[in-house]
């Protein structure tokens, strides 16, 4: 069992809310407003912003989103959920309808294929040799035998520490979808904790509410650190898994 103890955390990276999207400097530490379990040790980092890397996209350019868990439909709802995040101060988050007809140029973000399972291999050392320091990265998994779909965003780059850091971000949320009918989707929204932790012994991980195993071939969902629970059964098989970089397409 994936255990989540706030005893084990070493290291906190703290990224402030209130940082303009523009911003790129590094930040001060300032306050902490969460609690931390008794006998934890707090450290408190200075942090870059990692912003969503840009690339410039013509009409005429052959941009595939190459998944074999979801549709066009659902990265251009991804999308509009990562677009939400700039407005993080909002309460509301919204379930847009995908429309029924797509243009890739009114994407706001592509979707680059880092790392997929089958292909590539259900192990850790391969997701962090495909996906660190690579930016924001969309995790995409298809459940074994129910066909759910699950999946989160990372707004920082995945990393390979020793000892785990914990990074605190209200802009990393999860999500559960369905293949025919995203529009049924469940978006959570990550609370004012240390809501993603990278380490090198560790793949995807959005805290015990959306976590794979060390062998990549199971994963457990909780209700802790984001605001709604994407699925009823905590503990699940993966048959399939995903991992994109998010590239944000240069306003013109």
């Amino acid at each position: 069992m994936l255990e989540e103890t706030e005893a084990e955390v070493q290291q906190v990276q703290q990224v402030e809310d209130e940082v303009n999207d523009n911003d790129t400097s590094q930040l001060s530490s300032g306050s902490s407003s969460h609690n931390i379990e008794p006998g934890s040790n707090e450290i408190k980092f200075i942090t870059k912003v990692v912003k969503p890397l840009t690339e410039s996209f013509k009409p005429q350019d052959n941009i595939t989103f190459a998944s074999n868990i979801i549709k066009i439909e659902h990265f251009a709802l991804i999308s509009s959920w990562i677009n939400q995040t700039k407005s993080y101060k909002s309460k509301v988050w919204k379930i847009f309808t995908p429309p029924k007809n797509y243009n890739i140029t009114n994407f706001q973000h592509h979707f680059q294929l880092l790392v997929r399972g089958s292909r590539d291999g259900f192990t850790v050392s391969t997701f962090h040799r495909r996906c660190d320091d690579k930016g924001p990265t969309i995790t995409i998994l298809k459940v074994k035998d129910t066909g759910e779909i699950l999946g989160g965003y990372n707004p920082f780059s995945w990393e390979s520490p020793i000892e785990s850091k914990y990074y605190y971000t209200t802009k990393s949320f999860i999500f559960s979808t369905d293949y025919e009918h995203p529009e049924n989707s469940i978006l959570s929204k990550a609370k004012h904790h240390e809501s993603i932790k990278s380490g090198m012994h560790h793949g995807p991980y959005f805290r015990g509410d959306l976590c794979f195993s060390e062998n990549f071939m199971t994963g457990e969902s909780y209700h802790w650190y984001y605001e709604r629970p994407i699925r009823t059964e905590k503990k699940f098989s993966i048959d399939e898994y995903e991992v994109f970089q998010v590239i944000k397409r240069k306003e013109h």
